[in-house]
């Protein structure tokens, strides 16, 4: 990766996003580094160190390559591991929001998108209505 295009990358970078704060400290902790050790062998505090770990300081291109540097890492290794990183959360994320959906609830939503706009609209005013009274096994427990 070229210096312009990590320049151009670090503009743009999301440390929400890309969480490069959490690769930096599994690498830390994979070689057996304390955070104090890395921070001082990458010239910044403990405390800057500890707030990009926990994701909240977004670091400057020339503290990444101090860290990488400490951590004997090219940069480029950083940015592709919380991209890839970022990648597998949103995956997860969507499979818990597929899982989510029962077979029925993807059948209502396939029949409901087949509708024109007027059934649609009959459709949710009848969800609307149904919603309102309470199913007949609670009605038969209250009388």
């Amino acid at each position: 990766m070229s210096l312009s295009a990590l320049r151009v990358a670090a503009w743009t970078f999301d440390n929400d996003a890309m969480d490069i704060g959490t690769v930096i400290k599994s690498r830390r902790i994979e070689r057996g580094l304390k955070l104090e050790a890395l921070a001082f062998d990458a010239s910044v505090s403990a405390s800057t160190l500890s707030r990009i770990e926990r994701g909240k300081l977004t670091p400057s291109l020339d503290t990444l390559y101090r860290l990488a540097e400490a951590l004997e890492l090219p940069v480029s290794t950083l940015f592709l591991e919380a991209e890839h990183l970022a990648g597998t959360r949103a995956s997860q994320q969507l499979r818990e929001v597929t899982d989510a959906y029962s077979d029925e609830s993807l059948q209502l939503r396939q029949h409901f998108h087949r509708l024109d706009p007027h059934h649609r609209q009959l459709a949710l005013a009848v969800l609307s209505a149904m919603t309102r009274v309470p199913p007949p096994a609670s009605r038969e427990a209250a009388d």
